[in-house]
């Protein structure tokens, strides 16, 4: 993950987590920092017509990412987006962070709701972290088949103040 300094030179553009692990499905287990994800099919996490989850993608799934830290951006409030096209939970090392809309497996449940404003992340002082998406688009079929996006797009977006300052 890159330094602090870095991080800032990279600025005002975001930096885009990719390679996400992903798994279809919903267990809270999978929130745990521990959880052993490595048999998890790496994929992107953005669905579009052509590409989705080879594992399969069910209207619920889990998506995780390890990250290395540097100890300069540790205890920093950085702002994150995320972009989706249904409802998700964002948890830090098996706390939740934000719940942008509802999670379910059922359309008539899942509330879907994006938030636009950047949210607050603080890495606690250690290096290694995992942030664990659960998400439901219960209408992937419907948006992807009118050429939209319809996974979910994870953004660092740097200083905090900064990343509101831009929104």
């Amino acid at each position: 993950f890159l330094s602090d300094a870095r991080f800032k030179a990279r600025l005002p553009h975001s930096i885009a987590i990719e390679n996400w692990r992903y798994h279809p499905g919903d267990s809270l287990a999978w929130a745990a920092p521990t959880f052993d994800d490595q048999p998890w099919e790496v994929t992107y996490a953005s669905f579009t017509k052509r590409q989705k989850p080879e594992s399969m993608w069910r209207g619920i799934g889990w998506f995780r990412a390890r990250l290395v830290v540097d100890s300069s951006l540790w205890g920093v409030p950085l702002g994150y987006t995320i972009v989706h096209g249904g409802a998700c939970e964002v948890y830090l090392d098996g706390n939740l962070l934000c719940a942008s809309g509802r999670v379910a497996t059922a359309d008539s449940v899942e509330q879907s709701f994006v938030e636009r404003n950047p949210r607050t992340l603080v890495f606690p002082r250690h290096r290694e972290h995992v942030v664990a998406i659960r998400y439901s688009c219960t209408s992937t079929d419907d948006i992807t088949s009118l050429g939209g996006d319809a996974g979910l797009r994870f953004f660092l977006t740097g200083d905090l103040n900064q990343s509101i300052q831009r929104r």
